[in-house]
């Protein structure tokens, strides 16, 4: 199969050869001398505006002189650099006239090239290239694929600017994390039980149970004493009937 499409593209070749010297020959000389020829025709331009320009000048200035009725050196000597400059205006004229046709039929060759000759080149080079790749398919059988290979495991393996991620190792890290949270988490509930299991009756106050008619009379020890640190020889004890009575 494989000399069969080497032989092919020996075919290919052959036929191509012509186009691409055509297209060279077109983008090497063509192009590049009309834009020489462009360049020559813009500076002979240049020169035959230059010496239109002095030759008005003089002009203006013989005709000024000439108003004031004065002599003009120039003139009185012959005037023979005004007649060098007409010499040479009509030289870079014919230059010019010469040049100005010149650009004109190469422009209008090279784009009769483009249009025309381009066009044909262009379908000869998408025909030959169809043309090959058809007999090329051709040349291989049906059963040919699909074809096996035997690929490493890095072999789609790339390089890439990024960082790459481990994930595995994250997840190994935030189990450990989660456990270390429901422990705590059953331990308070053991907290819980056990005080619903020591909880004691709050109505009456521990001390008042075990001492009973003496907290009363501890809480009036507490009194006077309070009393005395704020107001000093003040007596709380309790006073009998009889001495209110005689007060009244």
């Amino acid at each position: 199969y494989h000399r069969q499409m080497a032989k092919l593209g020996v075919a290919a070749l052959e036929a191509l050869k012509p186009i691409l010297s055509d297209l060279e020959t077109h983008l090497t000389k063509a192009i590049p001398d009309t834009k020489q020829t462009i360049r020559k025709y813009a500076d002979t331009k240049f020169e035959y505006l230059s010496y239109c320009l002095k030759v008005k000048e003089w002009d203006d200035e013989e005709y000024s002189y000439s108003a004031l009725q004065e002599p003009l050196y120039r003139v009185e000597t012959g005037n023979y650099q005004y007649r060098l400059i007409l010499r040479c205006r009509q030289d870079a004229r014919a230059r010019f006239a010469k040049l100005r046709s010149d650009v004109s039929v190469k422009l209008e060759m090279l784009e009769n090239k483009h249009v025309q000759d381009m066009v044909g080149q262009l379908h000869k080079l998408v025909s030959s290239l169809s043309h090959f790749h058809e007999e090329t398919l051709s040349v291989f059988p049906a059963s040919m694929f699909p074809i096996e290979m035997d690929l490493s495991r890095s072999a789609f393996h790339y390089k890439s600017a990024a960082p790459v991620v481990q994930y595995e190792e994250d997840d190994e890290e935030i189990l450990p994390a989660e456990e270390a949270l429901e422990e705590p988490c059953l331990n308070d509930t053991n907290l819980l039980d056990g005080v619903e299991q020591l909880k004691l009756d709050l109505s009456q106050p521990p001390l008042e149970q075990s001492l009973g008619s003496d907290f009363e009379l501890f809480k009036d020890l507490q009194i006077n004493s309070a009393a005395d640190q704020l107001i000093p020889g003040l007596d709380l004890s309790p006073t009998p009937t009889d001495d209110l009575i005689g007060m009244h």
